[in-house]
């Protein structure tokens, strides 16, 4: 039983990640804008900033992850995007909260799988929004939640 959830978990990531990463190659959205630039500023001088303004009007987490995406690639674009799809291919967390709360492995399957070829998710998993991270921060909480038990 073991393995064969483990071996669920690892074709619903990859399903996931395939979807999001033919996605990228097909629709190559632009990845540019105030993220970019706000990771920018954290890069260079280590504080949110526009055109050299300090700023608060947006919240830090996306730009910090694009911002070690970026230290961790060099600052290849397409490479921070394929890690952007990697980490946005929270199927995984859907899997596993859905089997713990469920207690029904082929309706987590099936909710795994459709979550994993959402278009919309697809969509916002390759683009610069920080819909992704925010999708993939609600799933971990979610499964954080349901394996608290009781």
């Amino acid at each position: 039983m073991i393995a064969r959830r483990q071996a669920w978990t690892v074709g619903v990531f990859l399903l996931a990640f395939a979807a999001r990463v033919a996605y990228l190659f097909w629709a190559q959205p632009a990845f540019a804008g105030y993220y970019w630039d706000l990771s920018s500023s954290l890069l260079q001088t280590g504080t949110l900033a526009l055109d050299g303004v300090r700023t608060t009007g947006f919240e830090p987490l996306y730009p910090l992850f694009l911002a070690g995406a970026r230290f961790a690639t060099g600052g290849s674009v397409f490479a921070v995007q394929l890690i952007q799809c990697a980490m946005a291919s929270a199927a995984v967390l859907f899997f596993l909260a859905a089997v713990r709360s469920l207690s029904n492995e082929r309706a987590a399957v099936i909710a795994s799988v459709l979550f994993s070829v959402h278009p919309l998710l697809i969509r916002h998993s390759s683009d610069l929004s920080d819909s992704a991270l925010t999708t993939t921060t609600l799933l971990a909480f979610v499964w954080a939640f349901v394996r608290i038990g009781g």
